[in-house]
């Protein structure tokens, strides 16, 4: 659950400390009301945001020496898929050669994932931590 809404584990925590499980004498009614606006909320960006363009804040960069520029970071709308053409700050296309989440190569990531993009024709110098990268056109 903490993957697919992108809740922190900071906020997990404390939704779990005030759970209805709560130890006897604790107010277990103050935790139904943090929970149900939390949940809401959560759910209303997770399906305004997959509806978008792709688009995903870069949190970090890196060069794998023979493959190319990898950027990581948490897309905030729509989704992309291997083979298609992403561009950053809006400079020219580049193409997408993989993708990877939690060690798992996939296919496409979609709003709410956090994950890896493998860069075709671009080098580690023409992007920066918080750059955004955008579907092109």
């Amino acid at each position: 659950m903490i993957r697919n809404y992108g809740i922190s584990l900071c906020l997990a925590l404390i939704l779990v400390a005030c759970s209805n499980d709560s130890p006897a004498g604790a107010d277990s009614s103050a935790a139904g009301d943090l929970q149900k606006p939390v949940q809401e909320n959560v759910d209303v960006a997770e399906t305004s945001d997959a509806k978008g363009p792709f688009e995903m804040p870069v949190a970090d960069v890196f060069n794998i020496t023979g493959q190319g520029v990898v950027i990581t970071g948490r897309v905030t709308s729509g989704s992309i898929s291997v083979g298609e053409s992403v561009c950053i700050a809006g400079g020219s296309p580049v193409t997408i050669k993989g993708i990877e989440m939690m060690r798992e190569t996939l296919e496409s990531i979609s709003a709410g994932d956090m994950g890896g993009l493998m860069l075709e024709g671009i080098s580690k110098d023409d992007i920066s931590k918080g750059d955004i990268v955008r579907s092109c056109g």
